[in-house]
């Protein structure tokens, strides 16, 4: 909600998180296994990475069990097997074929750069409170989302007002937004010019291998 919805706080400073996950392959390669027309039917797998305004992280030293796909070409997923300099030079079809023919889950990659694999960094001031509005625009994760050692107060829930009450974490679902305050309470230490605290964000309710998305709250 913006100035004049139901919550209004003129003391609170709005930060916005949008939250979403992100599958390496394109949506051609994770429907080929959905669609088998008669072949097996193969789910897509769990998201490789999960997003905080755009930017996650992704293990980087993962492979899938039977080849290493770090490589895409005209936004196909190209399985470079194990062998010679020779073989793993033929043609994007013949790869991409050889790819469609045991590959239909995307639990492939990496395809992710430092700049992308950096967290994204909230800066607030010490003593300030902030309205943080947090929205999830999954296609299928369910998330939680903490803050190292910060309460979470709810103020609102998809634009709807609530009685304001003190989480620890906030689970959300795809299409869902809430509205928490955020205090920058925390003591300086000492040692440290600044203070930094985690933000996570991890999938609930069901067995995963995606990586929780980091962010920075920095003050």
């Amino acid at each position: 909600m913006e100035k004049y919805g139901p919550y209004q706080d003129e003391d609170a400073e709005p930060m916005s998180t949008l939250l979403s996950d992100w599958w390496h392959e394109s949506v051609y390669a994770q429907a080929a296994g959905l669609d088998g027309k008669g072949k097996h039917w193969q789910w897509v797998g769990e998201p490789q990475t999960l997003l905080i305004n755009g930017r996650g992280q992704f293990g980087c030293s993962l492979r899938r069990r039977d080849g290493a796909c770090d490589t895409k070409k005209d936004q196909h997923m190209l399985c470079l097997e194990e062998g010679s300099k020779d073989k793993q030079k033929q043609s994007g079809e013949e790869s991409k074929a050889r790819c469609d023919q045991k590959i239909h889950r995307s639990e492939c990659g990496p395809f992710c750069e430092k700049t992308q694999c950096s967290p994204v960094v909230f800066r607030v001031h010490r003593g300030k409170t902030y309205r943080l509005r947090i929205a999830s625009t999954t296609s299928l994760s369910a998330l939680n989302v903490t803050v190292q050692g910060h309460n979470l107060t709810v103020v609102d829930a998809d634009g709807n007002l609530v009685e304001p009450f003190n989480v620890t974490g906030i689970a959300i679902y795809s299409g869902e937004s809430y509205s928490v305050l955020l205090k920058a309470d925390k003591e300086k230490k000492a040692t440290e010019p600044s203070s930094a605290y985690w933000i996570t964000v991890r999938t609930i309710g069901r067995k995963h291998r995606t990586p929780p998305a980091l962010a920075i709250l920095r003050y």
